[in-house]
């Protein structure tokens, strides 16, 4: 019976990484994320987004949540404030899109 090509890419990669050919293993490696053998982009897409998570809560500043942003607006009683927040949220978004494309090379 022949093997799917999950099978037999897993196969041929597993063959490489013993012989120690780790160009070839790299090749079968992506040619398994190009059809579905291995973690596909949504589980990366799905780490990365955690990791940086926990890194936003971490360092001297802490990322506010949208919430903080508005009573702080509030209290501050700036006639910019909102188009400032927006900007703030804008541009977080921008430099997150921006890792993705870095991080997945898109």
């Amino acid at each position: 019976m022949r093997k799917s090509k999950v099978e037999y890419f897993q196969d041929r990669m597993e063959a490489a990484k013993k012989s120690g050919n780790e160009s070839k293993a790299e090749y079968y490696k992506m040619r398994l994320e190009t059809i579905g053998g291995t973690p596909n982009l949504k589980d990366k897409l799905r780490d990365w987004v955690n990791e940086g998570d926990e890194n936003l809560t971490k360092g001297i500043v802490a990322t506010p949540t949208e919430e903080y942003l508005m009573m702080f607006m509030d209290a501050n009683n700036g006639s910019s404030d909102p188009l400032l927040v927006q900007m703030a949220i804008q541009y977080g978004m921008k430099k997150a899109l921006e890792e993705l494309k870095k991080d997945f090379e898109l």
